[in-house]
This record gives C-alpha cells, sequence and structure tokens, in this order.
C-alpha cells in the first residue's frame, strides 16, 4: 500500500524556529478519505519587541463531505488575523489583554471564513459539512497566547518538563468533540508569561495517543527527544524531523487518523 507524502514546512525568524508537518492517517489512505487536517504557521518580526510565531491547526470532522476545506480555510485566516493585528499593534506581543482580544477575533475570523468558503463553493450547503476543530497560538519573547475550539492538545514545555496549556474538549458524550462551525463553542482562550517555556506544540487528535501519556497529561517520552532533535537541526531541516516521527508512528501502527503538529521552539542562548 502506498503512503502518501506529509506535508511538512518551516520558518524562522531569529531566536524562533516555527515548524510544522502532517500525514494522512492509514484509515483514511484505506477507504480514499483525504487528509482532512491543514496547519499554517508563519515566523514574524515585531520590531523592538522581538521575534513571533503564530501557529494554527484544524482538524476536519471525519464524516463531514467538505471538512478538509473548512479546516484549510480556518488555519489561514486565523494566522491571517492575528498577522494582521500584530502589524498594527505590536504590543498584542507583550499585553495579556491585547493577546486575548486579538486571539478571541481571530478565531471570529477563522469561522466566518469557514462559513464563506462553504457558501462560496456549495452555496446553501450544510454548514456541518466543513465542520472542523482550530487550535491558534502565538508565542513572543514575553507571552504564549492560545485559542482553541474542539479536540487535540496544544502543549508547552522547558524541554524537560511538559505541560498541556489546552487540553482536548471531546464534548458531553465518547468520541464526539466541539467544531468551530458552531457559533455558540465559544474557543478556550489563555495566556501564560513564556520566561520558562522553550517549546511550544499544537496536535491534532490523531497523535493524542503516543504523544499524551493516559490521554491527560504530556508523555516526556515523546516531547522531550523531539524537542532535543528540533533544538539541534536548522530551520532548514526542521521539517525532516517531524517527518520522521510521524513516519515512525505510522510505521509503528499508533495512530490510524490523520496526524498533524506545529512546533516553535526558542533558540537556547550561548
Amino acid at each position: 500500500m502506498s503512503e502518501s507524502a506529509p506535508r511538512k514546512g518551516a520558518e524562522g525568524a531569529s531566536g524562533l524556529q516555527v515548524t510544522c508537518a502532517s500525514r494522512q492517517g492509514t484509515s483514511h489512505l484505506k477507504d480514499g478519505t483525504p487528509n482532512q487536517d491543514s496547519v499554517v504557521v508563519a515566523a514574524l518580526s515585531a520590531g523592538r519587541l522581538g521575534p513571533v510565531a503564530i501557529m494554527a491547526v484544524s482538524d476536519g470532522a471525519g464524516s463531514a463531505s467538505y471538512s478538509q476545506h473548512g479546516s484549510s480555510a480556518a488555519c489561514v485566516a486565523g494566522v491571517a488575523s492575528l498577522t494582521r493585528r500584530l502589524n498594527r499593534n505590536p504590543a498584542i506581543a507583550m499585553k495579556e489583554h491585547l493577546l486575548r482580544s486579538a486571539l478571541k477575533r481571530a478565531v471570529r475570523n477563522a469561522r466566518q471564513s469557514v462559513t464563506a468558503a462553504a457558501h462560496k463553493s456549495h452555496g446553501a450547503v450544510n454548514l456541518n459539512e466543513y465542520a472542523c476543530t482550530l487550535m491558534l497560538t502565538l508565542t513572543s519573547a514575553r507571552l504564549v497566547g492560545v485559542a482553541h475550539v474542539g479536540d487535540g492538545c496544544i502543549v508547552a514545555g522547558d524541554g524537560e518538563a511538559w505541560r498541556l496549556l489546552s487540553e482536548p474538549d471531546n464534548g458531553e458524550f465518547a468520541n464526539e468533540t466541539r467544531f468551530l462551525t458552531n457559533p455558540r463553542n465559544l474557543p478556550r482562550v489563555a495566556v501564560s508569561v513564556s520566561s520558562d517555556i522553550r517549546c511550544v506544540a499544537a496536535i491534532t487528535d490523531g497523535l493524542q495517543d503516543v504523544a499524551l501519556s493516559r490521554g491527560s497529561a504530556p508523555y516526556d517520552r515523546f516531547w522531550t527527544p523531539l524537542y532535543r532533535a528540533l533544538n539541534r537541526a536548522s530551520s532548514s531541516s526542521s521539517g525532516t524531523v517531524l517527518e520522521a516521527m510521524l513516519q515512525k508512528v505510522a510505521d509503528a501502527n499508533k495512530a490510524t487518523d490523520d496526524c498533524t503538529i506545529a512546533v516553535c521552539v526558542r533558540a537556547r542562548e550561548g
């Protein structure tokens, strides 16, 4: 059986490296379903406030016919919204209340973009056919901000100790999650001081079984080696590190769903 090529990418700014990769799940390969995950990353500068990394990761609903288009629209719009706000007011990288506001607006813009994509392509199509989750992060020299709707999770750590910045939200029932396309599903927004954070990562639920211990806490034996490998890699080769990790997960048959990861690593000084 042939494997689909994973999507990957990397961007760098002075002091920050942001990388992503995505791989179609084996179950999707068997039934001919496309990779319904999407990911967009950007490395920017906030002038004298230093480098900023923005990441968006989205998981399209497996039961929705056009969810890969919904997840793509959500990621593109979320990153574009945060980029515009940062360019207009670099202080969002330093002030918690401004970053919270920017994240909430970015989620609204992402939802509007998914709705617009649905109407443009299919007119009166049921918006649920574009259902997707969304995770947004902005990392600066001072702050890490996250906004999250649905499953998947956002992890942060110093290279040795790891914690969840946002945990999976699977809804009220088993095998259920909340989707961006439902306006009643408000994002969970959190902002943390980033002084002890060397790495921020967002993953879709396809990687949760290998990246979380008992599904509830970051698994050190997954995150620490990955962080060290990324910290040794150049910006041009960091995507290959993530690609190799996704290949290893696939070879071990530890994930059948689409798997997507976006990682921001802050370079150590000296």
